[in-house]
């Protein structure tokens, strides 16, 4: 995100930040919090959730090292936060304030360019998300490990109930999904630890009508 910004005002901008550290489970911000600031993750993990109508948190994103998040939101007018962050690890992230975000992106246009990239990824992440509603448990399951795959990499060590914020099933769904890919040799499961042996078996279930 920062590969376009010269060392002098990069340098400039980092001694403004801030290093914050979150136990496991830790609150980042809330959803409706007001938006201050920028956050780029040093180490651990974080999820980025909504709540929907029906009142259930729904995990949009899981973040980890180099990546950030919240700076988007200079361009909101309202100013607050329209999700939740919250440590799935003991994390630790540099926090920048919003001012010094802002100034950065309008000194520098490719930072503005990256930021306005990992917006539109994760809104085709949503897109893709809303694609799988009228799918089945097994297909939702699927994808949302390939797209963990595709986040973290392989293995992950990801909890069944955050698998299934993500995928929008029941936790006991997911233990039932994933104990299947399981047993067809999709997966492997070790020390809660998941990894995808053969994940265009798992594109192609997705793929089936």
């Amino acid at each position: 995100m920062f590969a376009g910004v010269p060392a002098e005002p990069l340098r400039s901008f980092a001694w403004k930040t801030r290093l914050l550290t979150y136990k496991k489970k830790g609150i980042v911000f809330n959803e409706g919090d007001p938006a201050d600031g920028g956050w780029w993750m040093v180490d651990g993990c974080v999820k980025i959730a909504k709540t929907a109508p029906t009142g259930r948190s729904v995990t949009l994103e899981l973040l980890t090292k180099g990546e950030g998040f919240g700076p988007a939101v200079v361009f909101d007018s309202s100013k607050l936060h329209l999700v939740s962050a919250l440590a799935v690890t003991k994390a630790s992230a540099v926090k920048a304030a919003a001012s010094d975000v802002t100034a950065l992106m309008k000194a520098w246009p490719p930072f503005a360019q990256a930021v306005l990239v990992q917006v539109g990824r994760r809104l085709n992440h949503a897109y893709r998300l809303r694609a799988l509603n009228a799918e089945s448990a097994g297909k939702k399951v699927a994808a949302t490990l390939l797209w963990l795959r595709e986040e973290i990499g392989s293995p992950f060590a990801i909890s069944r109930r955050e698998i299934a914020d993500i995928a929008g099933v029941a936790p006991e769904t997911a233990i039932r999904v994933v104990l299947a890919f399981k047993r067809r040799r999709w997966i492997t499961v070790d020390a809660g630890r998941i990894s995808l042996r053969k994940p265009d078996r798992l594109q192609n279930y997705i793929e089936q009508s």
